[in-house]
């Protein structure tokens, strides 16, 4: 079986996913005075769900400002910039925390309410072939080795799984310094045939997809269609 080898351990994976970030995944040239951008700095692109590090919130005193274009203008300090637009009107929003100095675009708050709401309003249909699992930090230790036990079936079936924690009510020291519950499915589904990807944090709330082995499910079904012929032949006599 495919072992689950996309990430070896949680945590470093953790220390990413604590800080949640606009993901643009956009590669800025040495050329800090470039006339354009990559179009993943259009409106557009804004993953709405995802709380993003904005205005005083950006740790740096100078920045890569691009405006509302999508135009990298130039490093600028941080203050300046704060002082040239209507606060009312838009936000000065981190897309690119690892360039440095950040890259920072600035994004109308009409335009990002109006995709959040369009976004609400899309309905949630499953996914085939999907099993979700959803887990709350308050989970007592006999109810999480049970999920668990659930999702190996699944996984060993070749079934998709979908794992939502939620920390929800929790102090966010706190669910930045909890790591037991990670550290506990890893260390148990990590034998199991799939394929388990990084981690991605909404909020309060950390998911987990885990591709299921197709080639496993294969051999489940064609199991079960052996096992059904069996036992209808021992009717059969």
């Amino acid at each position: 079986h495919r072992k689950l080898s996309s990430i070896t351990s949680f945590n470093g994976v953790w220390k990413n996913i604590t800080q949640p970030n606009l993901n643009f995944n956009v590669t800025i040239q040495s050329r800090f005075f470039a006339t354009s951008l990559p179009r993943s700095f259009s409106p557009s692109s804004v993953n709405f769900d995802i709380p993003f590090t904005h205005d005083e919130d950006i740790n740096h005193a100078y920045i890569k400002f691009v405006n509302l274009e999508g135009m990298l203008e130039g490093i600028r300090p941080l203050k300046e910039v704060l002082k040239s637009f209507d606060r009312n009107e838009y936000w000065l929003v981190e897309v690119d925390s690892h360039s440095n100095p950040p890259v920072c675009k600035l994004l109308s708050k009409r335009t990002y309410f109006k995709k959040r709401k369009e976004l609400k309003s899309k309905p949630n249909i499953p996914k085939p072939n999907t099993k979700e699992l959803q887990i709350h930090w308050k989970v007592e230790e006999h109810d999480l080795n049970h999920m668990i036990k659930r999702t190996k079936g699944w996984l060993m079936k070749g079934y998709n799984v979908s794992i939502t924690i939620s920390y929800k009510g929790l102090q966010k020291k706190k669910w930045e310094q909890n790591k037991s519950i990670l550290d506990k499915i890893y260390n148990e589904l990590k034998q199991c045939p799939g394929d388990m990807k990084e981690p991605r944090w909404l909020g309060t709330t950390v998911f987990i997809d885990i591709m299921g082995d197709r080639s496993t499910k294969r051999v489940e079904e064609e199991e079960t269609l052996k096992r059904r012929d069996k036992e209808r032949d021992r009717d059969f006599y």
